[in-house]
């Protein structure tokens, strides 16, 4: 029996199997182990396999490995063999590199399932269908919780249920700081200035929207939109990120820089604008005034001439539709999430 050759490439893969028992997630550990010893294996087939090359080529007799004792039965020739020693060796390292790139300064768990992270992302009420984030993937490392995703209790707190809201805090400020991620990103303007403002003090982490963070990726040229758009866009302030957050300036720089987005301001904009008419409880205690004051937004958006109404908020965004929906003639209305999206 030959004896057991240890290639310095599976360095990566010990170094991020010893961390992941040092800190990984339990529910996580399997997978890592697996994907450990599937390198392992790999990178050690690999080395056996340009070892019985090299012993082939200076005549050396000994029992070869399954894939390069084809060379002795001439079924391949040995620059054949080392080309397959090659691919198991980068296969190995690729697979070693990646369990210690995931295995990094911090744990957060994704979809139930515990992974290393920097970014956790929460969506928010009606947000979900939206995937912008997941395309930033090639950019960035980040996470969602999934099922394990809490309200923020923002409504609880707008409508006075105080207690309730703080049942709701303690338990998020439990759950996300023990996570030891480095940033929350929200797609939710009414999580934002909840997280922002009511949880001041009590989170170890920053929070931001998704367009500070969309934002922040297009002023360092991380992020680059490929796509024409050819739309006209008009954009509507949410409450929650622009008198609460002072947000006015990030959702505008990302419309501008969407290819083919014609942009055009209403007439009342920034810590001006008209709210969409949901926030507060205002949607279920007051529903005709919720309505009335989406239909006055949608005829202000649609005197612009504009064809889509763009926001932030799925507050926002459900109420203008609501209001654009007896008008046939009302512009569309989308989060700002699903035009990034279109523009990758």
């Amino acid at each position: 029996m030959r004896p057991f050759a240890f290639p310095a490439s599976a360095i990566p893969v010990l170094f991020g199997s010893v961390l992941a028992v040092a800190i990984g997630n339990t529910e996580f550990k399997p997978l890592l182990f697996v994907l450990s010893l599937v390198a392992m294996m790999t990178l050690h087939a690999g080395a056996n396999v340009l070892s019985d090359v090299r012993d082939f080529r200076r005549g050396l007799d000994r029992k070869p490995m399954p894939l390069s004792g084809a060379i002795v039965r001439g079924i391949m020739s040995p620059e054949q063999a080392l080309r397959g020693s090659m691919a198991l060796l980068v296969a190995g390292t690729v697979i070693g590199l990646y369990i210690a790139w995931v295995v990094g300064p911090v744990v957060l768990v994704l979809g139930g399932v515990g992974i290393v992270i920097g970014v956790l992302y929460t969506a928010g009420p009606l947000a979900l269908k939206y995937h912008a984030l997941g395309d930033l993937a090639v950019f960035l490392d980040f996470g969602i919780l999934g099922a394990k995703e809490r309200c923020c209790g923002s409504t609880a707190f707008r409508v006075g249920a105080l207690d309730m809201f703080e049942k709701y805090k303690k338990a998020n400020v439990n759950q996300l700081n023990g996570l030891g991620i480095k940033t929350l990103v929200t797609a939710c303007a009414g999580c934002y200035s909840t997280f922002a403002n009511e949880y001041t003090g009590e989170l170890d982490f920053e929070v931001l929207h998704i367009v500070e963070f969309i934002a922040r990726l297009v002023a360092e040229e991380r992020l680059k939109f490929k796509n024409e758009l050819n739309l006209k866009v008009t954009y509507h302030d949410p409450c929650h990120i622009g008198r609460y957050g002072g947000l006015y300036d990030e959702p505008r720089e990302i419309l501008k820089a969407l290819p083919g987005v014609d942009f055009r301001e209403m007439v009342r904009i920034r810590e001006y604008s008209l709210c969409c008419g949901s926030g507060g409880g205002v949607k279920t205690a007051y529903p005709e005034v919720a309505m009335e004051t989406a239909r006055m937004r949608v005829q202000e958006a649609k005197d612009t001439g504009a064809e889509i109404i763009v926001t932030c908020c799925p507050f926002c965004e459900m109420n203008l539709k609501d209001g654009a929906g007896a008008d046939p003639e009302a512009p569309q209305v989308v989060d700002l999430l699903q035009l990034v999206s279109e523009a990758l």
